[in-house]
């Protein structure tokens, strides 16, 4: 048997089933897991999401014998997963296949614990395969751990089916994302530009609102692309250089034609390319305000990065493509 572990709900029909399916000429089955709750704080997080990482893995563990291949789309399932089998010097075994690599090096005692866990178990026969989004994840995560035979590059991809139709250009800018945000930077941007309107969106962001810049902390799914579908643009302001984020939320943006506005990363250099289907920017207040100032300003170069970015998503980046390019690396 062969399934996809994933921390989403997934319709009956998804395409990315039916495109692995077709691709490998296989029947795959979805087994979920929603693990991706309201972590505001450490107590909300152990509950809503290690708890579940480590159950749905344990619970896994236990009927192993009855997998052939797993494609572990949440990628702690399948890393726990063969953590257990690396534990207990498990003999059989499914194929598992990571998808979405995400590391990011902590500091402390308890950091080196984490790099050693995620290392001895990344390096082990029980992960098959890495998959990751970027190019630059390759090297980044070749380089942090001994996998360059196993760790790959594919496009990623979302569901093209929009809850919400697509509005009037709104009068706010939209900012959403947990991982890797540099936020300070943007609220502190927009204390000065004071006739502009920002909406954060991220549960983990512990600050509070101001005249211009709302800060909201429990809008997810619909509610979520209701906003996005409202805004005037996206701005993905990014912290690390080297950690991989910002992907999905500009996958949405792209889908309801919103102009991305992002902080120069080079996880990004292979969906975003400036000028063309969004606008790069070096991180100071006066760059910022440049692109916004273009963006009001100039109606076309508004039509021309959205309709780029639209395209680019329908030729790349759907659920399908992301199913059929998977279906033909494994």
């Amino acid at each position: 048997m062969n399934a996809i572990w994933t921390d989403m709900i997934t319709p009956n029909d998804w395409g990315f089933k039916k495109q692995l399916e077709l691709e490998t000429k296989e029947k795959w089955v979805v087994e979920n897991r929603v693990a991706n709750g309201s972590s505001k704080n450490f107590l909300n997080k152990f509950f809503n999401v290690y708890i579940r990482y480590f159950g749905f893995a344990l619970n896994k563990f236990f009927s192993r014998k009855k997998y052939d291949k797993v494609i572990s789309w949440q990628q702690f399932f399948g890393i726990i997963f063969a953590f257990y089998c690396l534990i207990f010097k498990i003999k059989k075994y499914p194929k598992i296949y990571i998808i979405g690599l995400n590391y990011k090096e902590k500091r402390g005692y308890l950091g080196k614990i984490y790099y050693k866990f995620m290392k001895v178990t990344l390096e082990s026969k029980y992960v098959y395969k890495i998959i990751v989004e970027t190019s630059q994840e390759v090297t980044k995560y070749s380089r942090c751990f001994s996998i360059n035979d196993k760790i790959f590059y594919c496009l990623g991809g979302i569901d093209n089916i929009k809850k919400i139709e697509k509005s009037e250009k709104g009068k706010y800018y939209l900012s959403v994302g947990r991982t890797n945000r540099d936020y300070n930077f943007l609220i502190n941007c927009f204390k000065v530009l004071s006739d502009e309107s920002l909406i954060i969106i991220c549960d983990k962001l512990n600050l509070k609102s101001s005249k211009n810049v709302s800060i909201l902390r429990n809008v997810f799914d619909a509610e979520y692309e209701k906003y996005l579908s409202n805004s005037f643009a996206l701005i993905l302001s990014l912290g690390d250089d080297n950690v991989s984020s910002g992907q999905l939320s500009a996958m949405h943006a792209m889908m309801y034609k919103k102009p991305i506005i992002v902080t120069k990363n080079t996880c990004l250099n292979d969906c975003l390319f400036d000028n063309i289907n969004c606008i790069v920017i070096d991180k100071k207040i006066e760059s910022l305000k440049s692109a916004l100032l273009r963006l009001e300003n100039d109606p076309s170069f508004y039509n021309f990065i959205t309709e780029n970015a639209y395209s680019y998503f329908i030729n790349n980046f759907t659920i399908d493509s992301f199913g059929k390019r998977l279906g033909k690396l494994i």
